[in-house]
């Protein structure tokens, strides 16, 4: 078979063993988790033991690496809590 009709790998993690189906069964199933916020409790717990809380934190405060993540997670928030 020609490389040009060769099917394209439409997710990475198909690239690791796990059948197509099983992917899209539990991108099905979770699907509703993405549209969840995400708790602050959470949010706290993955962040490091030497991090304070980002309750108590001003985003200015925050590392670098986590400000992005702050702007999607708060964006979130903001479309599931609006009416």
């Amino acid at each position: 078979m020609p490389d040009e009709f060769a099917r394209p790998v439409a997710f990475p993690i198909m690239e690791s063993g796990i059948p197509e189906w099983v992917h899209a069964t539990l991108s099905r199933q979770y699907a509703s988790i993405l549209d969840e916020p995400i708790p602050m409790t959470l949010i706290n717990l993955l962040l490091s033991d030497g991090e304070q809380s980002l309750a108590n934190r001003a985003p200015l405060d925050m590392p670098p690496s986590l400000h992005a993540d702050m702007h999607a997670i708060m964006e979130s928030v903001a479309l599931a809590t609006s009416p």
